[in-house]
């Protein structure tokens, strides 16, 4: 979700969508609790159902729904073991403001029982964004739901669908049988530590209880791409992020582009710090026009062996089903 300053200049087709926003914000219920229906359907690897809008799906890679021209959409990042009370602190009307966007609505509610929060947000020249995150000692899930402001029938329907979310804290989830990539990990030695959100982290089996933040590891996830991004792309807005979290890049051998397992990919050795210690990064980006995979494994020692070990379990990536190279 993209936020941007708002611009008090905007179009009269835009303020009508912003007033109308005001207009029905104002009836938002201070409750919402709704029971699952034979319209609801389950939003994949969450314990949310919604009733979703004519003509929205769930795709590939995305854990939500999203419109036929994929500008409208209705995500979830879902949050086991992090605590509520915490983590809505800093969800407030006030820390929106202080990154100059447009709040057109902040109200404390409750979703099925659990105590939350609700904004509506103006965040960009034409987009506007729900926002409800809820949650108890155990879990947190954030809803977010994004449309063009000026599209007030679109607006109306993400709203409608909005309040037909229901939670089951009962479901059971298996979000390894949701990811929608493999990697031989048990064969190479590896343990999954944690999978959630499209994201899977290994570590060596043998460390599978270790709280040690220095032991090797490997993070990996999927991204859908769209036309204009292929995996050198990808690659390149990657190692950014990487090194705006904390990787201090001074080195890096071995970058090439090639195919692997059929499929696209780049890859590239990377040397540096990282928490104040000598760290060493296999880097690989994966995937065919439509989506891919993003591979980093990180050791702070043993460099050698352990970059042997992140290249053979990398090189086992494959996608499952809708697979085309």
């Amino acid at each position: 979700m993209l936020h941007t300053t708002f611009n008090k200049s905007l179009p009269a087709i835009l303020l009508f969508g912003v007033l109308s926003l005001l207009s029905t914000a104002q009836d938002f219920p201070d409750a919402m609790y709704n029971t699952k229906t034979a319209k609801h359907i389950n939003i994949q690897q969450t314990k949310l159902f919604i009733v979703p809008p004519d003509g929205f799906i769930q795709k590939e890679g995305i854990i939500g729904i999203m419109s036929p021209d994929d500008k409208s959409g209705i995500t979830v990042i879902d949050a086991p073991g992090a605590d509520y009370r915490t983590a809505s602190v800093t969800f407030t009307k006030e820390a929106m403001e202080a990154k100059g966007l447009k709040v057109i609505l902040s109200k404390q509610i409750t979703f099925n029982g659990y105590p939350a929060k609700l904004m509506i947000v103006y965040g960009s020249a034409n987009s506007t964004n729900y926002e409800l995150m809820f949650g108890d000692t155990s879990f947190i899930d954030l809803v977010m739901a994004t449309f063009p402001t000026d599209d007030t029938l679109m607006g109306e329907k993400i709203e409608n669908a909005f309040k037909t979310l229901a939670f089951d804290k009962t479901l059971k989830l298996n979000p390894l049988a949701a990811i929608p990539f493999t990697l031989d990990y048990a064969k190479q030695g590896f343990h999954v530590k944690n999978a959630l959100n499209n994201t899977l982290l290994l570590v060596n089996s043998k460390d599978s209880l270790s709280t040690d933040t220095l032991i090797p590891s490997v993070t990996s996830w999927f991204t859908p791409l769209t036309s204009n991004i292929d995996v050198k792309t990808l690659a390149v807005n990657t190692l950014t992020k990487l090194e705006e979290s904390g990787f201090d890049i001074r080195e890096s051998k071995n970058e090439e582009t090639k195919v692997i397992n059929g499929y696209n990919a780049y890859e590239a050795e990377l040397y540096g710090t990282l928490r104040g210690k000598q760290a060493m990064a296999y880097f690989l980006s994966i995937g065919t026009n439509e989506k891919a995979v993003i591979y980093v494994g990180v050791a702070f020692s043993d460099f050698v062996n352990n970059l042997n070990r992140f290249k053979k379990l990398a090189y086992t990536v494959s996608f499952k089903k809708g697979d085309k190279k």
